[in-house]
């Protein structure tokens, strides 16, 4: 099956296959799992959100519509992303510091420590956008997805994902400014 392609994998899935549905779980979980625990910051909240979405996908696949002319990955985002939003409806993101690993090697630990700090300080400016911004960011910027792709998954045109992520890019720089560091 891990030679088969997400469209392939997805027919097989249609028709019930397990052993498709899991390659496709193999396939997708690291990168949708980074998608989602930017959105939440929360390591078991963001394993939950993407159990759910495959679950959904499990119980619900012809809501894939290859016809569509998108890519399985475009509207997988899509999925993830509305579950994201769901979520944040439903609780006030809470920072947890036990979501964050501590170095155990002393010589590094200065670095370690300002790395975490400055991580953590993008973890926050990146919560205080707006969840269009937000959603730019996480997809085009961090996850690297194209921003035709974007697009879709936000329901806007590319040229406007371009203009939302060089405003999250300018508050962004402001925000982290604000926390005493720079954005590159």
């Amino acid at each position: 099956m891990q030679h088969f392609d997400d469209l392939s994998l997805m027919r097989e899935i249609q028709n019930g296959n397990r052993a498709a549905f899991s390659a496709l779980v193999n396939r997708h979980s690291k990168y949708f799992f980074a998608i989602v625990y930017r959105f939440v910051n929360n390591r078991d909240t963001a394993e939950d959100i993407l159990q759910t979405a495959f679950l959904k996908l499990w119980e619900r696949p012809y809501a894939f519509d290859a016809e569509r002319g998108v890519e399985f990955k475009t509207w997988f985002a899509r999925v993830v992303v509305n579950l994201c939003r769901d979520d944040r409806r439903a609780r006030r993101p809470v920072a947890n510091i036990d979501d964050y690993e501590i170095a155990d090697d002393r010589e590094h630990m200065a670095d370690t420590i300002d790395r975490s700090r400055k991580q953590m300080a993008l973890q926050r400016a990146i919560a205080k956008l707006s969840m269009p911004q937000r959603t730019a960011i996480n997809l085009g910027v961090l996850g690297e997805m194209q921003y035709t792709d974007v697009a879709r998954v936000m329901g806007k045109s590319e040229g406007a994902v371009k203009v939302i992520v060089n405003r999250a890019k300018e508050q962004l720089r402001f925000l982290i400014k604000e926390q005493g560091y720079e954005f590159a």
